[in-house]
């Protein structure tokens, strides 16, 4: 079951929020994970923190722009927002030719190692992490 921040879904009806919105910092963020370079996109409030921290994970057509106005519209509303790209390992979302060949790529990743990131991701986005303003 899935349940919305707040009790109602982040940001509906409110549109896109850009990214040099001066209510948030937000922007690609890269870290390193067992010698992998995992690639995402974080957006946090500009106020002091700590924030409540929110891991957004795409569809299966990889990290499109619709992740990274999520991600802006959740930290709008008070939260450091996370979008991981599954794809990181393979050079990421923007490296395929289309939503198509992203989709194929992420059939292709064993569950292992897809659970092996979300689990690196999850110990990125430990509270200091991402509320301090690191990144």
């Amino acid at each position: 079951m899935i349940t919305w921040l707040g009790g109602r879904e982040p940001g509906i009806g409110r549109g896109r929020v850009a990214e040099n919105d001066p209510r948030i910092q937000a922007g690609p963020v890269e870290f390193q994970g067992n010698g992998d370079s995992l690639k995402g996109y974080l957006s946090r409030p500009t106020g002091p923190g700590p924030h409540p921290a929110v891991l957004v994970i795409h569809e299966n057509r990889g990290l499109l722009p619709h992740f990274s106005d999520v991600t802006r519209r959740l930290a709008v509303e008070g939260y450091a927002a996370l979008a991981i790209d599954m794809l990181s390992r393979e050079g990421g979302t923007g490296t395929f030719a289309s939503t198509d060949a992203a989709r194929d790529a992420l059939r292709m990743i064993a569950a292992t190692r897809s659970s092996a990131t979300r689990t690196i991701w999850s110990h990125i986005c430990r509270p200091r992490t991402l509320s301090a303003g690191s990144g």
